[in-house]
């Protein structure tokens, strides 16, 4: 959802990324990537399924059990 990845115009993430550009982020494609990924963090530890997590560098991965 980050780095390379931040053409997101006509996706549910551009409203992040406007977000981040309307509070003047020093780097608001790397903002909403976090936002989006705290927000699906949120979603998962409220889910009743169970996942697994894996962090390889500084990218957390999720996996439903």
């Amino acid at each position: 959802m980050g780095g390379a990845n931040y053409y997101w115009q006509g996706t549910p993430l551009e409203p992040l990324y406007n977000k981040q550009v309307n509070q003047n982020a020093n780097d608001p494609v790397k903002e909403a990537g976090k936002e989006a990924g705290r927000l699906l963090r949120d979603v998962i530890v409220n889910d009743s399924r169970q996942f697994e997590t894996k962090v390889e560098a500084l990218i957390r991965q999720y996996r439903f059990v």
